[in-house]
């Protein structure tokens, strides 16, 4: 069997069907899936592909067991609790050096592929509906708690440890890099009770968000890719879909006609009320973004002359 081991090589045979076609078989054999057709996806990170038969199978080599251990976990906990727009686990395993995951397919495409050609009150009931989505998830009863809870505040330690130096390599001005930890001190200094960790996709944004027309209309069809799910508190997913779509994503600050427009909706829906959405909570989020595993300040502020971290906070968290 051909052999991906490790990022270099992924990239590079990825979409390649005849290197991969060796792999897929070798996977349906095991599981009895005697035809099947194959279309390769260009998203993820991970090889996915459209078996036929309203399946998805997804590919992990072996050096990126965490994310297809935290995908197929992720899975089970929201097929579980019945989460809607979910794919459901048809069957997963492990053929020498690769995990797999065999789903439904979900029908639609990625919201990404028309974001920029829908109407605005459209983008504004989809940011509703992803509000409603992140409550669901963030709903989901969690077992041993106290367990999860110190995994998240080691994450949250070494992140908030690590931050300043990871943005520096990111090419920081070294004002801003000279704010960061009071900044994170005042706004992230609080412990919050147990009840308050819950079950993160961490990824939800307009590549992994399905829609389909009806009626004229762009609405979600499924939220897909759990690899980078894991447990912790719940303002941490706000800033994927906050970032990307309502922030215009890696173009930075250019342009913040339309952000509180595309945030609020997304908060009131998820359960904030109006008094809620203020500078405090403006200062909190952005302390998040700081030591988000994915975090460029250099690319948000690209666009953006300010030199001061709480007015960069107002700009890309903005409500009014």
């Amino acid at each position: 069997m051909n052999q991906i081991l490790n990022e270099d090589e992924l990239t590079k045979y990825r979409m390649d069907i005849n290197f991969l076609k060796p792999i897929i078989q070798v996977i349906l054999e095991k599981e009895n899936i005697s035809s099947y057709e194959t279309q390769l996806f260009e998203n993820g990170s991970s090889i996915v592909i459209d078996i036929g038969n309203n399946s998805i199978l997804k590919i992990f080599p072996l050096f990126f067991k965490k994310d297809f251990e935290a995908e197929l976990n992720g899975l089970k906990i929201l097929n579980l609790h019945n989460i809607n727009f979910i794919p459901k686990i048809h069957r997963y395993g492990e053929v020498e050096n690769y995990n797999y995951i065999i789903v439904s397919k979900i029908n639609g495409v990625t919201l990404h592929s028309v974001w920029h050609n829908i109407e605005f009150e459209n983008k504004i009931s989809i940011m509703n509906d992803v509000g409603l989505f992140l409550k669901s998830m963030h709903s989901i009863p969690l077992d041993n708690i106290s367990k999860k809870k110190q995994d998240w505040n080691l994450f949250l330690e070494n992140q908030i440890n690590n931050c300043t130096n990871y943005h520096a390599k990111k090419g920081v001005s070294t004002i801003l890099l000279s704010q960061i930890d009071k900044f994170i001190s005042q706004n992230l200094q609080s412990y919050e009770a147990e009840n308050s960790i819950c079950f993160l996709s961490g990824d939800v944004h307009y590549w992994n968000i399905l829609v389909e027309e009806k009626k004229g209309r762009s609405q979600i069809s499924g939220f897909i890719d759990y690899g980078d799910s894991f447990f912790g508190m719940p303002e941490y997913d706000f800033l994927a879909p906050g970032h990307f779509m309502a922030n215009g994503g890696d173009d930075g600050l250019k342009d913040k006609t339309h952000t509180a427009k595309l945030l609020k909706p997304m908060f009131l829906s998820y359960g904030y009320s109006e008094h809620e959405l203020n500078e405090k909570l403006s200062h909190r989020l952005f302390a998040f973004h700081l030591i988000h595993r994915f975090s460029d300040l250099s690319k948000l502020v690209k666009n953006s002359a300010s030199n001061n971290l709480y007015a960069l906070a107002e700009q890309v968290w903005r409500f009014k």
